[in-house]
Order: structure tokens, then sequence, then C-alpha cells
């Protein structure tokens, strides 16, 4: 108990044994982490085109990608990252992706909100509680929702 809560001051009373992984790793601002992920794969040679995909197809040259509009592209390597529709896609050549939603439910609260030290996990009680740069998110309840 004392241990916890040096580890994290304001914890109730009844919380007297806990599970302290200090590699764990946990990014402060998801927002800005996938801008910078971004960055680095511009360097690269990733460039971003909003547009709706119908069909995409496979061959020995590369993929084809046929927008909404009827224009056509060409890639030599593709990645799908459509979330909740990459399944969609990834049907059309030939691979079976078991893919099913889940909505996720959160609140993220004022900085001041609680002296957060690091990300605790409820795990008994189903929630998680994560210090952010623009808050503590507050978060557990999720569901299958389909698309």
């Amino acid at each position: 108990g004392d241990a916890l809560a040096a580890l994290q001051p304001g914890l109730s009373l009844r919380f007297v044994k806990g599970t302290f992984v200090p590699a764990w790793k946990t990014v402060t601002d998801p927002k800005l982490m996938g801008k910078a992920i971004w960055a680095y794969a511009e360097t690269k040679g990733a460039r971003f085109e909003k547009a709706r995909i119908d069909h995409v197809g496979a061959g020995q040259g590369g993929a084809t990608l046929t927008l909404a509009d009827g224009t056509v592209r060409q890639a030599k390597r593709l990645v799908i990252a459509a979330g909740a529709w990459s399944h969609l896609l990834a049907k059309h050549i030939g691979d079976r992706i078991p893919l099913e939603t889940e909505r996720g439910y959160n609140t993220t609260l004022p900085k001041t909100a609680f002296d957060v030290k690091r990300q605790l996990i409820f795990s008994g009680h189903g929630f998680v509680v994560t210090p952010l740069e623009t808050g503590v998110r507050v978060g557990g309840a999720v569901e299958f929702g389909g698309i």
C-alpha cells in the first residue's frame, strides 16, 4: 500500500496492491504522434490524397485504385489503412480480414482534475486513467457496433 501511494498519491486506501511496469510506454499527445508519423512518411515519399475508393485491384506492377469519380490511380505499393472499412477494400484483392469495429468511449478532463503521475489501469473496474498533454483521459466502455 505505501509503495503504491508513493507511485500515485491520492488513491483510495482500499487500493493496497498493484502492478508497476517501469518500461511501460504511453503517448502524451496522440494527435501529435500521428502528425509525426505522417511527417516521417512524407519524407519517404508518401503523399495524401483525399478520395473515395470504389475498387482496389492487384497485378504484377502493383495496385490499381478506382476512385468514385472514375479516375484510376496506379501504385507500386499500397497500404490499406481505412479503419473499419479496410476489410471491404482488401476483399477486392482476395484478402479476407476478420475485422469488426469497436467503439470506445472516453472523456478528457482538464489537467487540473486529478494529479495523475502515470497511466492507471483499474482492470477490476473496467477503466483506464491516462495523463495527456491536453488533460486527463478516462476511458473504458466499449462496444462492438458494426459500421
